[in-house]
């Protein structure tokens, strides 16, 4: 029970700062899409939207991992 009392406040931080990042990306991708629609614009939106969500969240993790820590 000590050890998660000593690593919540690392996880609150990590997941607020991926909340901050995910709605600081999606919400302005989602604006442009909406604004430009039906455009290539909103087709490479909804690509990327679509490939981020239905990726597997292991795959991403690694993928993070090579990106950032490599």
């Amino acid at each position: 029970m000590v050890d998660i009392f000593a690593t919540l406040p690392a996880s609150i931080e990590l997941a607020l700062f991926a909340f901050i990042l995910a709605v600081a990306i999606g919400v302005p991708l989602g604006v442009i899409a909406a604004a430009y629609r039906n455009s290539i614009v909103d087709f490479v939106v909804r690509f990327f939207s679509l490939i981020g969500y239905s990726a597997p969240n292991f795959w991403l993790a690694l993928v993070g991992l090579m990106i950032f820590y490599g």
